[in-house]
């Protein structure tokens, strides 16, 4: 079945701690994720924010096949997926880390290119190898979860995180998913939380015409760490509606009240670094369905995860408490969700793999993009 195109417009910079500036005479770091897949985005950003002694250096544009400049410019490059784009760049000269963001089963996970790369994939320690992907297949090492530099959240939080993928999806599941669930979705968050961001992957011609569907002004925030857009989710009674390539997804999350995702690895080590609850919203596509059967098979057994562990924060009545054992969780009652949602479209519930992780993470764990960071930084200085 066809998925929906990706959209090859290029993704913000990543963004850097304040005050950090770049030593004269740095190594330059070419980052190339891909723009059109969140985990891609968010693994590359996460693995860029321990590299402030490098200089980011700009992808070439589309327009630019040759990309002579920016690639001869580098002295390293981290490429996030895109096996093509790592050879290109080794045929160029330049040294890569390539590294496998997302969950095994995604799309396009082959292709990295052999011996001359060095190769790290993403695999949390709270996340067992699947049967058909043991961990070091192919040479690539794991490296544990790629948390968000910042590890705590604002104490000053509003508005829900809606933070969408589509990567691999069938083009008529995902245009269902948004023209069925998302109105419903959205409207139940700003009641509840008092305002929506929706934060996305690639998106199809329907996909598009949904989510500008569900889109309304509403008081923003000040201007945050990305120019010209808010520092944290419309707390203001509005939905926005943003390009995960053009915003600061770990900066949102760290000021959102509510966190709804899909099953995505470097979504869910949002919450699992932070502690925070979140909801999954029901997976779409093969890979998100084998990610979380796994989630929810591990949530099952009593000995992965404490009685504790991170519920979601879910909408209910006025009035209501909110947590798991309150009327408002998601899976219960469904009339909490506007009646027009289809079921199967309704976040999934802490006992349904909401919060498969134990109660403390391991600090250890938790290292996985300072590991990838060292790796670049040594074949920059010391190319293979």
């Amino acid at each position: 079945m066809a998925t929906i195109p990706a959209d090859d417009r290029h993704p913000a910079p990543a963004p850097r701690p304040r005050g950090d500036r770049v030593p004269r005479g740095a190594a330059r770091l070419l980052l190339v994720p891909r723009a059109a897949e969140l985990d891609s985005l968010l693994a590359c950003r996460r693995v860029a924010a321990h590299l402030t002694d490098l200089r980011i250096v700009s992808r070439p544009r589309a327009a630019d096949p040759d990309g002579a400049a920016a690639e001869q410019a580098a002295d390293v490059a981290l490429v996030c997926d895109d096996g093509p784009a790592a050879g290109m760049l080794l045929d160029r000269g330049v040294p890569v880390v390539w590294l496998r963001s997302g969950h095994d089963h995604a799309p396009g996970s082959a292709g990295c290119p052999g011996d001359r790369t060095v190769r790290r994939v993403h695999r949390p320690g709270w996340l067992p190898p699947s049967g058909s992907t043991p961990d070091g297949a192919g040479g690539a090492l794991p490296v544990g979860t790629l948390a968000p530099l910042r590890l705590t959240r604002s104490r000053r939080r509003g508005g829900t995180l809606l933070l969408l993928s589509f990567w691999g999806v069938p083009d008529d599941e995902a245009a269902a998913f948004a023209r069925e669930a998302l109105p419903g979705l959205t409207a139940a968050a700003v009641r509840h939380t008092g305002g929506c961001t929706v934060v996305h992957d690639r998106a199809g011609p329907p996909v598009r015409a949904a989510l500008e569907a569900v889109r309304r002004p509403g008081r923003h925030a000040p201007a945050g760490r990305l120019p010209g857009l808010p520092a944290a989710p419309d707390a203001g009674g509005g939905v926005t509606v943003h390009r995960a390539a053009d915003v600061d997804v770990d900066a949102w999350h760290a000021a959102a009240e509510a966190f709804w995702t899909s099953p995505t690895l470097c979504g869910l080590a949002l919450a699992r670094a932070r502690g925070s609850p979140v909801a999954l919203l029901p997976p779409l596509g093969d890979a998100q369905r084998d990610l979380a059967a796994r989630l929810s098979a591990r949530t099952a057994d009593p000995r992965s995860t404490g009685a504790d562990a991170a519920a979601p924060e879910a909408p209910g009545g006025p009035g209501e408490p909110r947590g798991p054992q309150g009327p408002q969780g998601p899976q219960g009652p469904r009339g909490s969700f506007p009646a027009g949602i289809p079921a199967r479209f309704l976040p999934e519930s802490a006992g349904s793999g909401a919060a498969p992780f134990p109660q403390e993470p391991d600090p250890e764990d938790l290292r996985g993009a300072q590991r990838v960071a060292r790796a670049l930084r040594q074949l920059a200085f010391a190319p293979l």
